[in-house]
């Protein structure tokens, strides 16, 4: 009678034990830790916050000019002059390269649609990048998109990232695309931090450039 009893009540409260066991299962789910790769996901290091508050105080700089001195070299040649670069907007610029008795100018000139190459004895030519009109025409192994970012001191936000910060959060070495970037020295312009000494290495080739004026505006 007794285990009569004890089956009927059972049955009587089957639904109820259910639910209750099915509510501490859904309980022990809430408490479950998080994922490290969820965790991981979501962290933002020192030198990440630092890069992005770098970049959002030189995106107000829309327009500069630098003048400076550069060398190239390689396995079978040297060549070395001065460096003017005008910036007008993300896309539009002159670089202009010219050796130190000012003959044998080399210019580009950038903007949306293409960059065109021109040289001392006259003739231009015409591209759609920089970098594959100057590997063409000159053999110079020189990333003038990636340029852009390094000669402010910033990495290239397209590319993957490896680099090393002083203690004011300047760059002082950059990997990027198989280029490696050196700051050797930096300076002051109002309230901007820009390089001033820099050599870019890659596989036999090895640029040095020397900033000696900018102007912001």
């Amino acid at each position: 009678m007794l285990f009569s009893r004890f089956s009927y009540s059972t049955k009587r409260y089957k639904p109820l034990l259910t639910s209750i066991v099915f509510c501490g299962f859904l309980s022990s789910c809430e408490s479950l830790p998080v994922e490290p790769e969820q965790v991981e996901s979501q962290v933002v290091s020192q030198d990440e916050v630092t890069i992005q508050q770098r970049q959002l105080q030189l995106a107000t700089v829309k327009s500069w000019q630098l003048d400076g001195r550069i060398s190239l070299v390689t396995d079978n040649e040297a060549w070395s002059g001065q460096l003017y670069w005008q910036q007008n907007a993300a896309s539009e610029y002159f670089i202009q390269f010219s050796a130190p008795s000012g003959q044998g100018a080399m210019q580009l000139v950038g903007s949306d649609e293409s960059v065109e190459l021109r040289m001392a004895n006259g003739k231009s030519y015409k591209a759609k990048d920089a970098d594959s009109l100057l590997r063409q025409e000159t053999n110079w192994e020189l990333p003038i998109g990636g340029l852009w970012y390094w000669i402010r001191g910033l990495p290239d936000p397209e590319l993957p990232i490896k680099m090393t910060l002083d203690q004011q959060g300047l760059i002082q070495e950059l990997q990027q695309n198989d280029w490696h970037i050196q700051y050797q020295r930096y300076q002051q312009y109002d309230a901007y931090y820009f390089p001033r000494k820099i050599v870019i290495q890659h596989d036999d080739m090895k640029v040095r450039l020397i900033v000696t004026q900018w102007t912001v505006s």
